[in-house]
């Protein structure tokens, strides 16, 4: 029987809503699962969920004999159907699956997921959302703000630079820290262009270095921001020539990785993600005398490679990010 014969019963006209996004091949291994369970008889299904810029709804026909229809209709908590952010619908072969990508919803609040088949005894769903069901926190305290990476040329992490951000954004997205990170790789005559024919970033060491040796090379970095004040991670191979060259550089807001910190091997992400907690919660380490800090994540990276962030910390690094400009 062709699926189009199906007898489905739309909850919603289609063509009066978005499409809410493309169908992926596979279901998302760096989401988090937010609900998920069989559809029941009533073949109707309605989720709360948040997430921050991710959502993705995966339905799997689990009936190896008979076709089915699907809908998802993702509207605004307390809202309507009638007035839905986007809406998905199609059909599925006997043990075929969909997934769909949310992209047309406002994010960055809770919504309303409604699932609607028709009739089919074996059919399942799943929920993935970027932000953790088990968070201390709410969708609308998630703090978005843009993550500027500068890839320079001759870095010593530059073929692995991304890993480290991707990395290194779920461990604050997951304290409350949604980064968006806006990649530009830099050429080796742009390299030079920027950071002098040495092609090195002139090390920072504190306020007491701050206009030592050639400083112009953190101000040129600091100036490619749209915003000096926004985020920034740079990839550069610094004049120190080792991870004593990766530091954090609060006056400028953003901090500069040369190579990873080894206890023997930190954890992927773990040292760019110490060095945004310096930009978020302030100098020192977890531990150490006048230090508030309580999170694994803020110890010295040379002798640890915890990654948790308290909830105390968190909250006190989402003040700081709301304070910082976007884009």
């Amino acid at each position: 029987m062709l699926i189009a014969s199906l007898l489905f019963v739309c909850s919603v006209d289609a063509s009066m809503a978005l499409d809410c996004g493309p169908k992926l091949d596979l279901a998302p291994t760096t989401l988090y699962v937010a609900k998920s369970q069989e559809i029941p008889i009533t073949r109707v299904v309605t989720e709360r969920v948040g997430a921050s810029r991710n959502l993705v709804v995966h339905i799997a026909n689990e009936n190896k004999r008979s076709a089915m229809l699907y809908q998802v209709i993702v509207h605004r908590v307390g809202g309507s159907i009638s007035s839905a952010y986007c809406v998905s619908s199609g059909g599925l072969t006997p043990s075929g699956t969909v997934t769909v990508k949310i992209k047309e919803a406002p994010l960055g609040d809770d919504v309303i997921v409604q699932i609607t088949t028709s009739a089919n005894p074996k059919a399942k769903y799943t929920i993935y959302s970027d932000l953790n069901a088990q968070r201390d926190f709410s969708t609308r305290e998630v703090v978005r703000r843009n993550l500027y990476v500068f890839k320079f040329k001759n870095a010593p992490l530059a073929s692995t630079s991304r890993a480290h951000v991707e990395a290194a954004i779920g461990i604050w997205r997951d304290a409350g820290i949604d980064f968006q990170p806006v990649y530009r790789d830099f050429s080796d005559s742009e390299t030079a262009q920027i950071l002098g024919d040495d092609r090195l970033l002139t090390v920072f060491f504190g306020q007491s270095g701050l206009e030592l040796g050639e400083w112009q090379d953190r101000e040129r970095v600091q100036n490619l921001k749209p915003k000096k004040e926004s985020f920034a991670v740079v990839f550069a191979r610094t004049t120190f020539q080792g991870f004593g060259g990766t530091r954090t550089d609060p006056y400028r807001v953003q901090i500069y990785i040369d190579e990873d910190v080894l206890v023997p091997t930190a954890p992927v992400g773990r040292t760019v993600a110490h060095e945004l907690g310096h930009l978020l919660l302030g100098e020192g380490h977890t531990g150490s005398p006048n230090v508030p800090w309580t999170s694994g994540l803020m110890e010295a990276g040379t002798a640890s490679t915890f990654i948790d962030v308290s909830a105390t910390d968190a909250k006190r690094a989402r003040t700081r990010a709301a304070q910082i400009p976007t884009p």
